[in-house]
């Protein structure tokens, strides 16, 4: 497939501000031995006669399943299909393409180790070995300098290979690739524990927070943001464009590896200057058949002199030694002073990872009290509006109750200063059902007056009944007494009155008959 390469959207350099040297001498030799198992990846060939123009070197590149200082990062099966591509691609300067300086010729996949800072890891793994794997390891690539292009960076990538210079592991391999689609991995710099997001639209609208991108690679939510560089589908490139010498790698290596013959051709200033610059100091006392002397053992020429001398008695700390032993005690030494020394940078890198995590904890605790306090207001103004609700029911319950009440207690109160029949009750009860107190004094008021009157009316109807019960003549007929005959006249015109009055009234003027027999 043909690829323009300029149509590639998206490009990245693996390089950042960051610098790290070794400056303390009991992690130098193992820091040494570590980047030397990249030798293995330099073919034979490279030192035939004809090369002497060419610097044969090794260094990892990136490593994979884990994202680097710029929140770049690819997984196993990616660096499965691109590791090949890096072979023949150029080697330039800080990324400049214009300095071209060398190029590559093999590559390989080596062991990460969490002190890559100091040199440590590189060793070579099969493909067997990472296939199935999603934990961090790297690509190492060999290739050459040119020595005729630029002999003086080449002097300076041999002294930064050199364990005695204040300059080592000062250069390291910066990759470069080109891609055209990627997704997002949130919380973890590592693959395995980060979330991968493939939506396109999220992806989108996360795009501004990625470093790459101008962000600060957080999130508003403060979740954590990386670029996971990948092909999904058909039209998916990514493209190896080579890799620069730099001394500011974004990606998880330090450290180039030189040929050795190169290695220890180094000035002897440098060796005053590693002498003078490294106080711990071992004495051993060296006996031969004629004297004793002391050698202070300062640097790696001093113990190479050292078991040169197999001739010569060892002693150390007042003990004798065959000198076959002595490499054996020195390596003991060195363990010793390392595991020390590995301890206390493990101690200061957990406690600096207990302050990452304590951060990134209190982080998501925030933000889950502020999730759970949006939740909990949300859920208290549904109680209160429910709260709200069922008072104002109690509320009309309580006024329709004391409403019933109060009409229950002056429908008795009328029943009992009145005596009203079922008529005339169901009467009064629809006029004063639902009156406010006022308003039933007002009704009251009324009803009591034209109660009193009808009582007088009835009062004097009953006289007059008792008058004609005394009367001898039948209802009807006329007689000489006067005021007989006028009350007749009158019981029959309260007879139509009382049929022309409502059932209510005519039950009122009834009551106050009984009360009038009574009284």
């Amino acid at each position: 497939m043909k690829v323009d390469v300029p149509t590639l959207p998206y490009r990245t350099s693996f390089s950042s501000y960051a610098k790290c040297l070794i400056d303390d001498e009991k992690n130098i030799i193992l820091s040494q031995a570590s980047l030397e198992q990249l030798s293995n990846i330099i073919p034979k060939e490279s030192f035939s006669e004809g090369k002497e123009d060419l610097l044969p070197f090794a260094s990892n590149v990136c490593t994979v399943n884990v994202a680097n200082k710029n929140h770049d990062s690819i997984r196993t099966k990616t660096a499965l299909k691109i590791r090949d591509a890096f072979i023949h691609k150029p080697v330039n300067q800080e990324h400049n393409r214009e300095k071209i300086i060398g190029h590559f010729i093999s590559a390989a996949f080596s062991e990460y180790d969490p002190e890559y800072r100091i040199g440590k890891g590189s060793k070579i793994l099969l493909e067997e070995e990472i296939k199935e794997t999603s934990k961090p390891f790297n690509i190492a690539l060999s290739g050459f300098v040119y020595k005729i292009i630029d002999q003086e960076f080449a002097e300076k990538l041999i002294e930064a290979n050199n364990p005695t210079s204040p300059s080592y592991l000062s250069i390291s391999l910066s990759w470069e690739i080109a891609f055209n689609n990627y997704k997002l991995m949130l919380d973890s710099m590592f693959v395995e524990e980060a979330e991968i997001i493939d939506d396109p639209q999220i992806i989108e609208k996360y795009n501004e927070y990625l470093l790459s991108n101008g962000g600060k690679g957080v999130l508003p939510n403060g979740r954590k943001i990386y670029r996971l560089i990948e092909e999904e589908k058909p039209g998916d490139i990514i493209l190896p464009l080579g890799a620069g010498f730099t001394i500011s790698p974004a990606g998880n290596v330090q450290g180039v590896f030189v040929h050795q013959e190169e290695i220890f051709s180094e000035k002897e200033e440098n060796k005053s200057s590693f002498e003078k610059n490294n106080s711990q100091k071992i004495n051993i006392n060296v006996r031969n058949s004629k004297s004793m002397k002391k050698i202070k053992i300062k640097t790696f020429d001093d113990v190479q002199k050292l078991l040169d001398s197999s001739d010569a008695a060892v002693q150390v700390g007042g003990v004798d030694y065959d000198p076959a032993d002595i490499q054996e005690i020195l390596l003991s030494k060195i363990e010793e002073m390392n595991s020390i020394y590995k301890k206390e940078l493990e101690a200061k890198e957990n406690t600096a990872k207990e302050a990452v995590e304590m951060k990134e904890n209190l982080e998501k605790e925030m933000q889950h009290l502020k999730e759970t306090n949006e939740a909990s207001m949300q859920t208290l103004n549904e109680s209160l509006k429910k709260i709200k609700e069922e008072l104002e029911k109690v509320k009309l319950e309580k006024e329709e109750f004391e409403k019933n009440q109060a009409f229950n207690e002056r429908m008795t109160n009328l029943d009992e200063e009145f005596d009203l029949d079922d008529e005339v009750r169901a009467d009064i009860a629809s006029k004063i059902h639902g009156l406010s107190d006022q308003e039933y004094t007002d009704w009251y008021n009324s009803f009591s007056k034209y109660a009193k009157k009808m009582k007088k009316v009835v009062n004097e109807m009953t006289a007059s009944e008792n008058l004609e019960v005394k009367s001898i003549n039948t209802e009807g007929e006329d007689t000489d007494d006067p005021l007989l005959d006028a009350f007749r006249k009158l019981k029959k015109l309260s007879q139509i009155f009382l049929t022309l009055l409502s059932p209510m009234k005519r039950g009122l003027i009834n009551l106050n008959k009984h009360s009038i027999k009574k009284i």
